[in-house]
């Protein structure tokens, strides 16, 4: 099985939690780290990983390496980001809450659909298990 190839945007408290959970998952592979603070951005490169590191997450978005996004960016930019994200035709995984109304929700999941992607949200409360067929 090929890994799942994993960009993280949001290197905060959560992005950090999220990027060892994936980093020490056997079906992923962590890719591409964003965070607009180069100084944080730093702080989670290490030379013994091939990671690509970004200020803007624009251009982590042109990555065709990257199959899955982790938002992890206060709520209040979730919406525009969760959307160019979307329509950049990669998978979506967003810190709760998802949005900061019914309205940007929805047309986050109109977005998703469009794209044909995932597009969830999830909690550092769960446990993701493996699909079997």
């Amino acid at each position: 099985m090929d890994k799942i190839k994993v960009g993280i945007i949001g290197l905060g408290g959560v992005g950090s939690i999220i990027k060892r959970a994936f980093w020490e998952h056997h079906a992923t592979e962590v890719v591409a780290l964003c965070d607009q603070n180069p100084a944080i951005l730093g702080s989670h490169i290490d030379s013994a990983n091939k990671v690509a590191a970004y200020t803007d997450y624009r251009l982590l978005l042109e990555r065709e390496q990257v199959d899955l996004l982790y938002l992890a960016v206060p709520p209040k930019y979730h919406h525009g980001i969760a959307l160019d994200i979307l329509k950049s035709g990669k998978h979506l995984l967003c810190e709760k809450p998802l949005a900061n109304s019914l309205k940007e929700a929805e047309e986050m999941l109109e977005t998703a659909v469009g794209a044909g992607v995932v597009h969830a949200i999830i909690s550092r409360h769960i446990t993701v298990q493996p699909i079997k067929n």
